[in-house]
């Protein structure tokens, strides 16, 4: 499979001021990572590791402070942020956002929702445009008589929908969804999970899966990777990261799902130890970022960072001086 996307040593920082002095935080640090046509590809970690400016600086709504981010092997870094949503490319990157009723326009109905999106991005004109809004109304299963309603006449599941029809609108290559079913009950979550799991055959979309739940991610994701502090410290096939994690920070993740490790109560190498995570306002370079957290942390990494590389020249990275492959119970 070829590389559609590619983010190469993608970095995001932000200034800040503390104590009378500029500094920077490292949002997103130094990211290097690939999806490829046809591929799913989960993103997790705890909240504040950077997932969702990464999002930002993947789907060109943010600009890099350094590095690249390339779509079909062309620099999208090239194109403004401020300027990417009349770029040719912008049809073939979209996004389903975390909260279906936050994401949509109160005064707008279903139908003005999807048909902007078609206004936008396919250049139809008002007959064409109709019917396509009703044949994307069809792909994601919500019925016509409800494209004349507001997002408040509307279900949480019914308004899920019209975002993901508002996403796909345009057919694109690339669809980012960041913690698309959040905000849903648990049987509605089933329900639109599906649905973006057999548009995804059928239209032949690459997914970009962001997610707290790791048990979605298991269940639909090929690959993984594990974002801590504005760096990804593990990648890998889903299923090899989630059954023998390699990385302390992921280990403590997996150890977190009931019955992760054969029903049994995780023990002190399955989980962090306590203190709160190293600050990313101009982090030291030389020294891991898990450390002091890090049940097994040593001398040497207070000395160096460790950086993402292959274990055994396989596929599978991790970014660890001391990685273990933990075979964990399978479900």
């Amino acid at each position: 499979m070829s590389h559609l996307l590619e983010s190469i040593d993608l970095q995001r920082y932000f200034p800040v001021r503390k104590n009378g002095e500029t500094r920077q935080l490292h949002a997103v640090d130094g990211i290097d990572f690939h999806l490829a046509a046809g591929e799913t590809v989960g993103l997790v970690g705890e909240s504040g590791c950077g997932k969702s400016t990464l999002v930002r600086l993947l789907t060109r709504t943010l600009d890099p402070s350094a590095g690249q981010v390339r779509f079909r092997n062309h620099d999208l870094g090239l194109i403004r942020a401020r300027d990417m949503a009349r770029h040719p490319q912008r049809k073939n990157i979209q996004m389903v956002f975390q909260d279906p009723t936050d994401s949509l326009n109160p005064r707008y109905t279903a139908r003005q929702t999807i048909a902007e999106s078609v206004r936008l991005l396919c250049g139809l004109g008002r007959a064409q445009a109709d019917a396509r809004v009703d044949e994307v109304a069809d792909w994601v299963g919500l019925p016509h008589a409800l494209l004349e309603r507001y997002p408040h006449q509307l279900s949480g599941g019914q308004k899920a929908r019209v975002g993901i029809a508002r996403a796909i609108v345009s057919r694109p290559a690339l669809l980012v969804l960041d913690e698309p079913t959040a905000a849903l009950d648990v049987s509605v979550q089933t329900v639109i999970l599906q649905l973006l799991d057999r548009l995804k055959r059928e239209l032949e979309m690459s997914f970009l899966f962001v997610s707290h739940d790791l048990n979605v991610v298991r269940l639909l994701c090929d690959r993984v990777l594990v974002m801590y502090l504005g760096q990804i410290v593990e990648s890998g096939n889903t299923d090899a990261v989630f059954h023998a994690p390699a990385h302390p920070y992921t280990r403590a993740l997996i150890a977190s799902l009931p019955g992760a490790i054969d029903g049994q109560t995780p023990g002190a190498a399955d989980l962090l130890v306590g203190g709160d995570p190293q600050s990313p306002i101009d982090p030291d370079p030389n020294r891991c970022r898990l450390l002091g957290r890090c049940p097994r942390g040593l001398a040497p990494c207070a000395e160096a960072a460790p950086v993402l590389s292959a274990i055994d020249d396989s596929p599978r990275q991790v970014a660890c001086f001391y990685p273990t492959l933990v075979q964990y119970a399978r479900h």
